[in-house]
């Protein structure tokens, strides 16, 4: 499928939101602290059958994330400059097509607005029905979902960025994306990462959780392409697993991402152990053979890149005397985007040879049978 063909749909599927939106005011975030005792709040009390419905979500996704498919466990090429410069600004990273991308690059006004208004509606969700009260299911698709939306809404106000950890979201705040109070639930100021380490971390004893977080960059999971919901969420979060478990960012040569070093303390407290017993279960066979042979683990350097198909240089990824191609120079797309997509293509031609994708399937080692456990 040609590269432009495939932003085309995601640009008609942006356009077609942005065109019904009616845009609402902000929420203010506070900068207060509080103590972890505050989060009891937000202890899973489940009573009630109750379904949430993020259907609003699975069409902003559609019109936002890159679906990439699994690592072929390659190191993408070196790219040149363009022709007749010195001008490299594209998606270097050598882990590049690994994990889905954010089109930060080809957010419409409106589908930005739209992402500000549905942010808006989930965080006033808890004061409209008893969170707590839901399947443990709806609860945790409801924080992952929350948490992923706010996270694209303060880089997509932020974009074009290189390294979206260095954000601060609150004027005035020294606080950083992570750590800023950006939403406020049922009255309780939260951060990104009291979500996840006060709320889910500290919930959910099953370690698959730490996959339905994306913190932005290309050194974490991947963004998943459809809104988590009760019956999705189990599932996903194998793919998410899979996917991570088995790429270069994830391990390679014998070291492992630094973000099982963040979440160390919730899951692995044993950590070789409990590591190596995490990764049994998502790693392919040929994979774990690595991880084995491997007498110490040691963490990569982080990889706080954007995941997005620039690098983070955005829309005007080269000068326009330099596009490549008049097409995307008409429809506003780097030469940069272009050569990316040229790149992903090739990839997923190599993923439908080794039989690890195919049109509307993805397969990676029938994990479902290493893990069938549920989520709560």
């Amino acid at each position: 499928m040609k590269p432009l063909i495939i932003f085309i749909r995601l640009l008609l599927v942006s356009l077609f939101l942005g065109s019904t939106l009616v845009a609402l005011p902000g929420t203010a975030a506070s900068s207060s602290t509080m103590s972890a005792s505050k989060f009891d709040k937000f202890t899973p009390r489940p009573s009630t059958n109750t379904r949430l419905d993020f259907e609003r979500m699975d069409l902003l996704l559609k019109g936002s994330v890159l679906f990439t498919g699994p690592s072929l466990r390659e190191r993408a090429r070196r790219l040149e400059p363009y022709s007749g410069t010195r001008i490299v600004k594209k998606h270097r990273s050598p882990y590049r097509l690994e994990g889905n991308k954010i089109v930060y690059s080809l957010f419409s006004p409106g589908q930005e607005k739209l992402i500000g208004e549905y942010l808006i509606e989930l965080e006033r969700l808890p004061s409209e029905i008893e969170l707590v009260s839901l399947p443990k299911n709806d609860q945790l698709a409801y924080w992952f979902n929350l948490h992923n939306l706010a996270l694209i809404h303060e880089i997509s106000k932020s974009y074009p960025v290189h390294r979206p950890k260095d954000i601060k979201p609150v004027r005035g705040s020294k606080a950083k994306l992570h750590d800023a109070k950006i939403l406020e639930v049922d009255g309780i100021p939260l951060s990104l990462r009291d979500i996840r380490e006060n709320i889910v971390y500290k919930n959910w004893e099953n370690p698959i959780v730490i996959y339905g977080f994306h913190d932005g960059t290309l050194g974490s999971p991947g963004l998943p392409a459809i809104a988590f919901e009760r019956d999705n969420v189990s599932r996903t979060l194998k793919v998410n697993a899979g996917e991570f478990a088995n790429s270069l960012r994830g391990f390679e040569e014998g070291k492992i991402s630094s973000f099982y070093k963040e979440v160390s303390p919730f899951y692995f407290p044993n950590f070789e152990t409990d590591i190596r017993k995490h990764f049994r279960l998502y790693m392919r066979d040929s994979v774990y053979s690595e991880l084995e042979a491997t007498a110490k683990l040691k963490f990569h350097r982080p990889i706080d890149i954007i995941a997005d198909t620039t690098g983070g240089y955005g829309k005007y990824g080269a000068p326009n005397n330099l596009y490549s191609n008049a097409q995307s120079a008409n429809m506003g797309i780097s030469p940069s985007v272009v050569e990316y997509m040229s790149e992903n293509n090739t990839k997923i031609r190599k993923l439908i040879d080794k039989g690890l994708f195919s049109y509307g399937t993805v397969t990676i080692e029938d994990i479902e049978t290493k893990d069938p456990a549920d989520v709560d």
